[in-house]
C-alpha cells in the first residue's frame, strides 16, 4: 500500500509538473521555436534611470527574425504593395504575457488582394528614407471593418501629396471582443488593453530601422495606445511594467483624432508623463462637440477628467508640463460636429491637406515645398480655449467654413473636393483685429521656441493646401 501511494503521489507530481509548463510556458518554446518577445520588467519607474529620450540600445522584444542593418542595402519595394497590416490579434491581451504573442503581417497589393508576410520582407521592402505611417484603430473595430477603413484612409492620405513617397502600416488589435455585459466596464477593459498594446507597437518601431522618420496616428483609444508608446519609448512604465529596452534614435511624431484619454496625463506626474519627452511633435485635434467624448468622464466618476479629444491641452496643462511647447491643439468641431468615428475623419479632404506636413516630413521630403502654395494659404492662430476660459496665451484655433459660423453650419453640409476652391478659411479673434502679413515657423521649428505666459501670440502655419 505504501508503495502504490508514493507512485501515486510520483504521478501527481508529474501532471501538476506538466500542467504548469503548459500554462507558464510560452508557445514557440513548447514548439521548440524561439520566443519573439521577452518578458516584460516587472520593476517600479526610476526618474533617475530613464535613458536619453532619443538614445538607445537595441530593442526590447526581441523578434525571431534578425532585422537588417541600418548601412545594408534596402530593397526597393514591390509595385504591387500599397500599405501594410501588423495585427496582435492572436497575441495575448495582458501585459504579463505579451512575451508570449506574436505579430502577423500582412501585404496590400495593388490587385486587392490581401497576402501575409513578415517583419523581414516589411522592412526590407520599405521605401529607402521615406516615412512612415503608422496608424492605430479605436474600440469595437473589428478585422473586417479594419480592412475596410485601412483602404479608405490610405486613399485619404495619399490623396493630400499623392506625389510624395510615403510607407503606410496599419497597426490593428482585437478591439471588438466583448467580455463585459456593462458599457463602462467594458469600455474601461478596453483601455487597458489599449496600453497592453503599446507594447507590441514599441517592440515593432524597435524592430523597424531608423532610418526612416515616423508618424504615430490615433483615433480613439489608438491615440491612447499612441501616448502610451511614447511613454514607453521615453522610459516610463504601464500598470508597474517597464519596457526594457528602447526604439533606437528614431524621430517620432504623433497625432491624436478624438483622442480617449484624460487631458492631464501628459502633465508632469501624469499618466503618460515621459510620452513628450520622447516625441519631437504632437497634433491634438480636438472635437469641442463629440458625443462619445462628453460621456467619458463617467469611466470614473470620482476620478476621470475629460477627454484630450474634446478639451484639448488646456492652460493649466500647459503650466505643469516640462516639454509643453511639442503638442498642440487644433479645433476640428467646425468639420466633424458630432462626429467621434473614424469615418467622420477619413471622409474630410481638408483633414488630410492639414496633418500632411505632420505626417510626410516635408524637410526631409524632397520636393514637398514644390507643391502648389495658394497666395493666402490659412494659418492658424492663438486664441483662447472657450469651455476652459483660459488666457489668450493658450494656442488654440477654430475651424469656421467662409460666411457661415461652426456653430450653426448643418451637419449634413458636405466638404468640398481637394480639387476645388477651398471654402475653409481660418478665423479667429485676432483676425478681425488685425490682418497683417506674418512669418510663420514649420512644425519642426515650431517645437524648437520654449513659450511663456509672457510670450506674445505666435502665428503657425500648420499645411499648405494643394489645387487652389
Amino acid at each position: 500500500m505504501s508503495s502504490q501511494a508514493s507512485l501515486r503521489a510520483v504521478c501527481l507530481r508529474l501532471s501538476a509538473g506538466m500542467i504548469a509548463v503548459a500554462f507558464c510556458c510560452p508557445p514557440s518554446v513548447l514548439c521548440g521555436a524561439e520566443p519573439l518577445f521577452v518578458a516584460p520588467q516587472v520593476q517600479p519607474f526610476d526618474a533617475n534611470g530613464i535613458p536619453d529620450a532619443v538614445g538607445g540600445d537595441a530593442p526590447y522584444f526581441l523578434p525571431a527574425e534578425t532585422p537588417l542593418p541600418l548601412n545594408a542595402p534596402q530593397v526597393v519595394p514591390q509595385p504591387g504593395v500599397r500599405y501594410w497590416i501588423v495585427s496582435s490579434r492572436q497575441s495575448p491581451q495582458e501585459i504579463p504575457r505579451v512575451h508570449c504573442g506574436h505579430l502577423c503581417v500582412y501585404e496590400r497589393r495593388c490587385d486587392g488582394s490581401l497576402c501575409p508576410s513578415g517583419l523581414a520582407a516589411l522592412t526590407s521592402q520599405l521605401q529607402p528614407g521615406a516615412p512612415v505611417l503608422l496608424f492605430m484603430h479605436g474600440s469595437y473595430v473589428s478585422w473586417e471593418d479594419n480592412l475596410i477603413q485601412s483602404d479608405a484612409t490610405w486613399h485619404w492620405i495619399r490623396r493630400a501629396c499623392p506625389d510624395r513617397p510615403l510607407n503606410v502600416i496599419f497597426f490593428t488589435w482585437p478591439s471588438d471582443r466583448t467580455r463585459c455585459l456593462l458599457a463602462p466596464c467594458e469600455l474601461k477593459r478596453q483601455g487597458f488593453e489599449a496600453e497592453t498594446n503599446a507594447f507590441y507597437v514599441a517592440s515593432l518601431l524597435g524592430y523597424l530601422p531608423d532610418c526612416h522618420p515616423y508618424c504615430l496616428v490615433g483615433h480613439s483609444y489608438g491615440a491612447r495606445m499612441t501616448m502610451a508608446t511614447l511613454h514607453l519609448a521615453g522610459g516610463g512604465d504601464l500598470q508597474g511594467m517597464r519596457f526594457g529596452g528602447s526604439v533606437g534614435r528614431k524621430r517620432l511624431r504623433a497625432v491624436l483624432a478624438a483622442g480617449a484619454l484624460d487631458h492631464n496625463w501628459l502633465n508632469d506626474g501624469g499618466r503618460y508623463e515621459r510620452a513628450l519627452c520622447r516625441a519631437e511633435c504632437v497634433l491634438n485635434l480636438r472635437n469641442r462637440h463629440d458625443l462619445v467624448l462628453k460621456g467619458y468622464p463617467l469611466l470614473r466618476p470620482l476620478l476621470s477628467r475629460r477627454a484630450i479629444g474634446a478639451s484639448g491641452v488646456t492652460f493649466f496643462d500647459r503650466r505643469q508640463q516640462t516639454c509643453t511647447c511639442r503638442i498642440e491643439n487644433f479645433d476640428v468641431t467646425g468639420i466633424i460636429d458630432a462626429g467621434h468615428f473614424w469615418p467622420h475623419y477619413y471622409e474630410s479632404p481638408q483633414l488630410a491637406q492639414m496633418i500632411a506636413p505632420w505626417v510626410y516630413f516635408p524637410e526631409v521630403n524632397p520636393g514637398y515645398q514644390q507643391t502648389p502654395i495658394p497666395s493666402s494659404p490659412p494659418m492658424m492662430l492663438p486664441t483662447a480655449d472657450v469651455d476652459a476660459g483660459t488666457p489668450q496665451q493658450l494656442r488654440e484655433v477654430s475651424l469656421v467654413t467662409a460666411g457661415t459660423s461652426a456653430r450653426n453650419r448643418p451637419t449634413s453640409q458636405s466638404m468640398k473636393p481637394a480639387g476645388q476652391a477651398s471654402a475653409v478659411t481660418i478665423e479667429t479673434q485676432q483676425t478681425a483685429m488685425s490682418r497683417g502679413t506674418v512669418s510663420v515657423p514649420t512644425p519642426t521649428a515650431a517645437r524648437q521656441v520654449s513659450p511663456s505666459p509672457t510670450d506674445g501670440p505666435r502665428l503657425l502655419q500648420w499645411w499648405r493646401n494643394r489645387g487652389q
